[in-house]
């Protein structure tokens, strides 16, 4: 999926610069868990699970962070 979006990229009339991040989670795979893993020491709470911000073991993951993030890319001008 990934190539045939930057075979697109490049046969596009319009300058178009592709930024590739999909392959950084793979330097680190046990990084994109959720609050929900079995690899807590000791399970959440319901109280604890609502609060993902707060508990979740990786913020960084957070889908929301990552949609905001693709926004910006796709609007960020080339030079």
């Amino acid at each position: 999926m990934v190539s045939l979006a930057e075979r697109t990229i490049k046969k596009m009339a319009t300058l178009l610069t592709n930024l590739n991040i999909t392959w950084l989670s793979e330097y680190r795979r046990d990084a994109n868990t959720t609050i929900y893993t079995s690899r807590q020491p000791k399970p959440l709470t319901i109280e604890q699970t609502e609060e993902p911000i707060r508990n979740a073991d990786c913020r960084h993951y957070i889908v929301e962070a990552t949609i905001s993030l693709d926004r910006s890319l796709v609007q960020l001008p080339t030079v």
